[in-house]
C-alpha cells in the first residue's frame, strides 16, 4: 500500500511539472485586435495581421498592424526583425498587451510570417 502511494505521489508530481512546462511553452489563442481590451495589460496575447507602417527609433521598432477588426501598435526589438517587410504578408505576433501614451499596444518579442 505504501509503495501505491509513492508510485502515485511521483506520478502526480511529474504531472503537475508537465503542465507548468507547457503552460509556459504553449502560444496563447490568436485574438483579433478588437477583443484586445484593458482586462488583458500584462497578459501575453497573439495576434494575426499585415504591416501597414514600420518606423525605427533606435533599439527597437513600432508597427502598425491591422486585422480585418482593428489596427494596434506593436513594438519589437529592431535586432530581430530589422529586416522585416511591409507588404500582404500575414505576420503573428506574440506579446504582452501594455500601455502607452494611453493607447493599447503590445510589446512582443516573437513574429513570424503567419502559414
Amino acid at each position: 500500500m505504501e509503495a501505491k502511494l509513492k508510485l502515485f505521489f511521483v506520478l502526480s508530481l511529474v504531472a503537475l511539472l508537465i503542465l507548468i512546462i507547457l503552460s509556459n511553452t504553449l502560444p496563447p489563442k490568436i485574438l483579433q485586435i478588437i477583443d484586445i481590451t484593458e482586462d488583458l495589460i500584462g497578459q501575453e496575447v497573439a495576434i494575426n495581421g499585415q504591416i501597414i507602417s514600420k518606423n525605427s527609433y533606435g533599439g527597437f521598432l513600432v508597427l502598425k498592424v491591422k486585422d480585418k477588426t482593428d489596427i494596434i501598435r506593436i513594438t519589437i526589438d529592431a535586432g530581430e526583425l530589422i529586416n522585416m517587410s511591409v507588404s500582404s504578408k500575414n505576420w503573428t505576433f506574440i506579446g504582452k498587451v501594455i500601455t502607452y501614451e494611453e493607447e493599447l499596444e503590445i510589446e512582443t518579442d516573437r513574429a513570424f510570417i503567419s502559414a
